[in-house]
């Protein structure tokens, strides 16, 4: 009896020791969740963001708060999240440009390593455009036609250093084309216009090039970027296909944390994030959207970020990018 109190009581002993390890686990999230996105409200980031969220609040018991912070090219939410505390209370959803800002920058004021990946959340394919004026029907009709009247013609984007002007560079230094780039605040106004003519080509997101080729005929499709044709539009071609891989600069969107924000707290975002985009409802408004949805893990985010710079700062280094 004796010998069964004393075991009885080391058990007992050792039971708090056991458990305290998860008695010390903060529970997350402890409050509302803010997601900061890099442009302005009604986009289709900030309905991506809103789709997100109504997910993971539901998983969570905790409202999702989706916050807009445009400007800078991406770079002043990404500072706001960056310095937030690293509780997983904050969260950016950002795109390519976050990446191309720590490389184009001369002063960047947030580094890459200042954001712990989540996971990608889609890609945003860009597809090359020409006014319906212009006489090409394909992309390498249009690089003779550039090369035979040269300092005729231009090509728009949303941006000096976004991923379409270093798409319009790479274009240019891969087929000794002098195409003028014209750089605007946003997608939207570019494609205004290209569809008027003021400018004669340009880079955008493929939904809007796309479904305003199908509506009104004003312009017309000839690449994309990706390994395979994007499922919504099955008839413009990649510039892989095109025998064009320069053209296929990397378009990512995706989910951030500040860096130092705990591992556990990481990891339940990356599931959760996963398991939403790939829920039949959720892929198929992404597609809606004119996004392609990817739900890769924080591990193959990371590996996928540090690869893409490669060819990036490659093409910056050449002098091309202008940022005034």
């Amino acid at each position: 009896m004796l010998r069964r109190r004393s075991t009885l009581k080391l058990l007992a002993a050792a039971v708090p020791a056991a458990i305290a390890p998860a008695w010390a686990q903060p529970r997350y999230p402890t409050g509302p969740i803010r997601i900061v996105i890099p442009t302005p409200p009604g986009g289709g980031l900030d309905t991506m963001a809103r789709l997100f969220g109504t997910h993971l609040s539901a998983t969570f018991g905790q409202p999702v708060v989706v916050e807009s912070r445009p400007g800078g090219n991406t770079a002043i939410a990404a500072q706001a999240v960056a310095s937030a505390p690293p509780d997983g209370q904050t969260l950016l959803l950002t795109f390519t440009s976050t990446q191309l800002n720590t490389i184009v920058q001369p002063k960047p004021t947030y580094r890459m390593a200042d954001l712990a990946p989540i996971a990608m959340t889609i890609a945003s394919p860009i597809a090359f455009a020409v006014n319906a004026q212009v006489p090409a029907t394909t992309l390498r009709e249009f690089v003779a036609l550039v090369k035979s009247k040269p300092r005729t013609y231009s090509y728009g984007s949303y941006g000096a250093g976004s991923v379409a002007n270093f798409m319009g560079e790479a274009l240019n230094e891969k087929h000794g084309l002098d195409l003028l780039h014209v750089a605007y605040r946003g997608g939207a106004p570019a494609l205004l216009d290209l569809i008027a003519g003021q400018i004669q080509s340009a880079f955008n997101d493929v939904g809007s090039l796309s479904r305003e080729a199908a509506a009104t005929g004003r312009i017309r499709v000839l690449g994309v970027t990706g390994a395979q044709r994007f499922k919504p539009f099955p008839d413009v071609p990649t510039f892989r296909e095109l025998g064009m891989p320069e053209l296929d600069f990397p378009a990512w969107h995706g989910l951030f944390a500040p860096a130092g924000t705990p591992a556990t707290t990481v990891a339940a975002l990356e599931r959760e994030m996963v398991r939403i985009i790939h829920l039949p409802e959720v892929s198929a408004r992404l597609y809606e959207l004119g996004f392609e949805p990817m739900g890769v893990n924080a591990t193959k985010f990371q590996q996928y970020i540090q690869q893409s710079a490669q060819p990036i700062e490659a093409l910056f280094r050449s002098g091309r990018i202008k940022l005034e």
